[in-house]
């Protein structure tokens, strides 16, 4: 049998790197699936490898089993919060860290002690600003359809929140 035809071996370059980033990918699902704070942490760290997340003004990204979202940048400590609901694979994870690190602390809010109220438009402007990163990062991610449908309605959300924020 030639190398082409056999099962999981890639046969040209471009295949090669695919096969790759899918094992790196299949890696980080498999940590999400332990479950354990620290293989989740795993997960979290090749996750920021395999998307190239910038971390560079990000002091760290950690998980916390005990915060109910998604994610979360934390002006105090410049931080980034990883909670449950980002654990649904690799891709994922991915989105929502570029949304907290790279469109959050990197573009918005690096340098500020604590960021605008979340009443304020100025927050519902930082969400919309990083949904649309998201969104427009679906190539990047290579998550589905049906999650970029759902960032679209939180981006909408964000959006009625902004025209009805009281200041």
């Amino acid at each position: 049998m030639s190398q082409g035809h056999q099962k999981d071996v890639p046969f040209d370059g471009e295949s090669e790197q695919q096969f790759e980033f899918d094992q790196q990918e299949q890696a980080i699902n498999d940590q999400i699936e332990i479950g354990t704070n620290e293989s989740i942490q795993v997960a979290i760290d090749l996750t920021i490898d395999l998307y190239n997340i910038d971390t560079g003004k990000v002091e760290g990204v950690l998980y916390d089993s005990k915060y109910g979202g998604s994610g979360r940048a934390k002006y105090d400590c410049m931080c980034v919060v990883i909670g449950d609901q980002a654990l649904v694979n690799a891709r994922v994870l991915g989105s929502t860290l570029g949304h907290e690190v790279e469109a959050h602390i990197n573009n918005q809010m690096y340098g500020r002690s604590r960021g605008p109220s979340r009443r304020s438009r100025a927050y519902a402007q930082h969400e919309i600003d990083a949904y649309s990163f998201e969104i427009n990062s679906q190539w990047r991610f290579r998550y589905s359809n049906e999650y970029r449908d759902k960032l679209i309605g939180m981006r909408n959300y964000w959006q009625r929140r902004a025209t009805n924020a009281p200041y």
